[in-house]
């Protein structure tokens, strides 16, 4: 009896959260339709023209003038050292997970003198004088 009493207070528990979710979601449509619907361009224009008033009223350039110029600089050395730690940790771990393919072999190939005339390698071409 009591697992029956506590199964049936599951199920209408279960049924009220779904309507609620229901409700909630009803209400979040209704919510977004009138707010798209109540942005016409007048009343865009106006609250453009309302910002703009309430930022110079604000005075921002005695805030900003609050703070040495000095104090500005460290404040953004610290949080460019920050990012590029980040971002050379980031690369350093996808460098890690990439894997890489084996480098061909670049050492320069000894030529053998008894063998006559060879031709030289492109590198070799470009910074050794040729002998013909």
């Amino acid at each position: 009896m009591k697992f029956k009493r506590l199964k049936r207070d599951v199920d209408h528990a279960e049924q009220l959260v779904a309507e609620c979710s229901e409700q909630t979601l009803a209400g979040v449509r209704r919510l977004r339709t009138a707010w798209s619907e109540g942005w016409t361009p007048w009343r865009i224009v106006l609250a453009g023209v309302a910002a703009g008033f309430i930022a110079g009223r604000v005075e921002p350039m005695t805030i900003i003038n609050k703070f040495a110029g000095i104090r500005w600089t460290q404040i953004i050395n610290t949080a460019s050292m920050l990012f590029s730690g980040f971002r050379a940790a980031a690369q350093r771990d996808h460098r890690d997970n990439v894997e890489e393919p084996p480098a061909a072999d670049t050492a320069p190939v000894p030529r053998d003198p008894s063998s006559g005339p060879q031709a030289p390698h492109p590198a070799e071409a470009a910074t050794e004088i040729s002998e013909n």
